[in-house]
């Protein structure tokens, strides 16, 4: 795997916020966690999925449409 090969999740959730207006206290109350750990998923290159699934739904989004939205990727993850 080379770093071409890595997707940046946090960056994909950056990209959602400035967006959508959605804030990391949102996301945290959302999914009952504390703006700390929302934090620290945005800064971090990757996450869980099951985090990712559940971070998407915040934007009201499946998984693949989030990250095809958002990544600035231009993948198309439904191939």
């Amino acid at each position: 795997m080379n770093n071409t090969d890595i997707l940046d999740f946090g960056k994909a959730v950056r990209n959602a916020q400035k967006c959508t207006y959605i804030r990391q206290a949102d996301i945290a109350r959302e999914l009952g966690v504390r703006p700390q750990t929302v934090a620290r998923w945005v800064k971090a290159k990757n996450i869980k999925l099951s985090v990712a699934i559940r971070i998407a739904s915040v934007f009201d989004e499946r998984i693949s449409d989030f990250l095809a939205k958002y990544s600035n990727q231009g993948w198309d993850y439904n191939e």
